[in-house]
């Protein structure tokens, strides 16, 4: 674990999914970008003496939202996302480092059966009067790394999946 003062309180910070956001982007057919939201998810971030000490969040499968019904549907089924036998993505993060005048949040990231390392380059705000703290991040990975391999669909969606985050979180 990396000792990384944040000036946040000692406690608890639950994620208010009302102001949080995650968001993900991928090609399709190679010309076009698929935008879409995860709708449902919770988690805490731990502090004690101004030091991040670990972040735990769940994400539901189910609440994937593309905009388009039809393809939520396909994406939830197998051999896509396959909610029924993997109905949670999770992410556990328990280091956070300061490098180059910038954070990183190194965790576990699970999709399906598989769990890897992942790292998140971070903004981090702490309002001290709301006693509220913001993560605001994006990473890339690749979606084959995850066991997200599409059947006949495969060649025609990109391997590369674009993460933002907005986490806000209150105690």
């Amino acid at each position: 674990m990396c000792f990384v003062s944040v000036h946040a309180q000692e406690g608890t910070y639950i994620i208010d999914l009302n102001q949080s956001e995650i968001k993900f982007k991928i090609s399709h057919l190679g010309a076009f970008k698929v935008k879409g939201t995860f709708d449902d998810y919770s988690g805490t971030i731990h502090f004690k003496n101004s030091v991040l000490t670990a972040v735990e969040c769940t994400v539901i499968v189910a609440s994937i939202n593309t905009d388009n019904d039809e393809r939520d549907d396909i994406l939830k089924t197998e051999p896509y996302l396959d909610v029924v036998n993997f109905p949670e993505i999770l992410f556990r993060a328990d280091n956070l480092t300061f490098s180059d005048d910038v954070f990183h949040l190194n965790g576990k990231l699970k999709i399906k059966d598989t769990e890897r390392s992942i790292n998140f380059p971070l903004e981090i705000a702490h309002n001290s009067d709301s006693n509220t703290v913001v993560f605001i991040a994006e990473t890339r990975i690749e979606r084959k790394y995850y066991n997200l391999i599409f059947g006949s669909m495969n060649g025609l969606i990109g391997n590369k999946v674009d993460i933002q985050l907005r986490i806000v979180a209150n105690q």
